[in-house]
């Protein structure tokens, strides 16, 4: 049975090595919790180096602060984890290779849940990092890489991500604190919460499999808060440490409203003394009585009254979105609402009708509406 070691640090070191299948660190299973920094290592032969994985039950380590440099190599100079390597965290090294800078995956047991952290890659080689049969789940966060240079094969996959954060004011450059949510291309969260300035969070860029690689940019980024027009926008986010500035606007109310019907006055003209629904001149089931457009930034609500209310034989009475008179609802000196947050540039339709009983034939009643936003 293959012992297990935990909380082993090597530190410091300037290793330097010379010759065919050399290692500068070689780890062979059987270890936990353990901590490789500010190590110093250079490599030179076919089939070495810098530091090698492999073997059993390798997890939880943290590989940070290295210099890991390979010459010569024709099999994976740099990082070469092959097997039972997982939930390991690699920052802030700094790999030179002329062979395949990261190698994960090729062994018998699963290379996964590692997260490779601003690891900088200086490459001469085709291709800097190298996913084989059994390395899953694996990312590279706000790393320096050419994703070009990315080789998946077999049932492997990993994930490019990056940092990023959002700074938000209004018109005047004052910082203001808003609702924002930031999705990927797949409707995948990366930030929702409030703030004038995030914090940083991880934005996912490329996800790379076998099959191809998979685009989860660009991102969606909607701001909102409440006076202010809600601002919707997409953002390549696909380089390290990016900002993005949301500029917000106060919202402006304004609308227009239109009478397909008639150019000025319209005209309800019944056949006998009592009749109900009866429309406007020239108004149809297809021509509503008004058109509302909301030509402002913000929602608005469209609400109406009359100014004073008709003869008592007489009533009025409207119905949205379709003509349908047994639907229609009383129209009075006492103001309701219509609609509610209508959206910038959307419109609105209302139809109309007259309803009469046993009324007496007269003519200049004049029915006037008072129109206007919520």
């Amino acid at each position: 049975m293959q012992s297990i070691f935990s909380n082993l640090t090597i530190s410091r070191n300037i290793i330097s090595t010379i010759g065919g299948t050399s290692y500068g660190i070689y780890i062979d299973g059987g270890l936990t919790d353990a901590v490789y920094s500010y190590n110093t290592i250079t490599v030179s032969g076919i089939g070495s180096k810098t530091i090698s994985i492999s073997g059993s039950v390798i997890c939880s380590i943290n590989i940070i602060h290295n210099s890991l440099t390979s010459t010569n190599s024709n099999n994976g100079g740099g990082i070469y984890a092959i097997s039972a390597f997982s939930n390991s965290q690699i920052y802030d090294n700094n790999i030179t290779s002329s062979s395949t800078s990261i190698t994960l995956g090729g062994g018998t047991l699963e290379v996964s849940n590692n997260t490779f952290e601003q690891v900088n890659i200086t490459n001469k080689a085709v291709t800097n990092i190298g996913a084989t049969t059994t390395s899953i789940n694996n990312t590279f966060l706000n790393c320096s890489l050419n994703q070009s240079q990315i080789s998946v094969t077999g049932t492997s996959n990993l994930t490019v991500k990056w940092y990023s954060r959002i700074n938000v004011t209004d018109n005047s450059a004052q910082s203001i604190n808003a609702t924002i949510l930031v999705n990927d291309t797949q409707n995948n969260i990366d930030f929702s919460g409030n703030a004038n300035l995030t914090n940083w969070f991880i934005v996912s860029d490329n996800f790379y499999a076998s099959s191809g690689v998979t685009s989860l940019n660009n991102h969606t980024v909607t701001v909102s808060l409440s006076g202010y027009a809600t601002n919707s926008s997409l953002f390549n986010l696909s380089t390290q440490d990016i900002t993005v500035n949301i500029t917000m606007y106060l919202s402006s109310y304004s609308f227009t409203i239109s009478y397909p019907v008639q150019t000025s006055e319209c005209d309800f003209n019944p056949t006998s003394k009592t009749q109900t629904c009866v429309m406007c001149d020239n108004e149809t089931s297809l021509i509503p009585m008004y058109v509302y457009t909301n030509t402002g930034s913000g929602n608005n609500n469209w609400n109406m009254s009359l100014d004073s209310n008709p003869p008592t034989c007489m009533s009025y009475s409207v119905k949205t979105g379709s003509d349908s008179c047994s639907t229609a609802t009383n129209l009075t000196t006492t103001e309701i609402q219509l609609y509610s947050n209508i959206l910038p540039s959307e419109t609105k339709n209302v139809w109309a009708y007259m309803n009469f009983t046993a009324c007496t034939p007269q003519t200049g009643t004049r029915i006037n509406n008072n129109i206007g936003i919520g």
